[in-house]
């Protein structure tokens, strides 16, 4: 599998929006679901990290400050 390929899906895929990404990636990667798992595990990893930076630290801080104060 090109790694150049798998970037270049991605690449795509994630100024898709999310409710068309899916169909994108089917087309993009054919037959091939090696292609597709991995292109498809890089854009939830990518907006999980999206996530996490626009949380407010504090929110994400809470349970660990409350378990360590127990």
């Amino acid at each position: 599998m090109s790694s150049h390929r798998v970037d270049r899906i991605f690449d795509a895929a994630v100024d898709i929006p999310a409710g068309e990404r899916t169909a994108f990636i089917d087309r993009e990667c054919g037959d091939d679901p090696a292609l597709r798992a991995e292109v498809l595990e890089l854009v939830r990893a990518y907006h999980r990290s999206d996530s996490v930076l626009e949380s407010p630290a504090a929110r994400l801080a809470a349970p660990l400050l409350e378990s360590a104060a127990a």
